[in-house]
């Protein structure tokens, strides 16, 4: 798995998380990801939010991270 095949998460791994982020701050990170993106941004990282989790493959996602 490349993660060029999902430029929505992507760009959300550049641009706004970042890895010393406690899991109580992501919701923030999700709210202000959804105030700034365009509705066509956020329902595509979504779609593929869904398809990376629908693989299972933990392993392949950290190498993103």
């Amino acid at each position: 798995m490349q993660l060029d095949q999902f430029p929505g998460f992507k760009h959300f791994l550049e641009c706004y998380f970042n890895i010393s982020t406690d899991f109580p701050d992501l919701k923030h990170l999700a709210l202000d990801y959804k105030n700034r993106e365009s509705e066509k941004s956020v329902n595509a990282l979504v779609n593929e939010l869904n398809t990376i989790s629908a693989m299972k493959d933990l392993e392949a996602v950290k190498t993103f991270v």
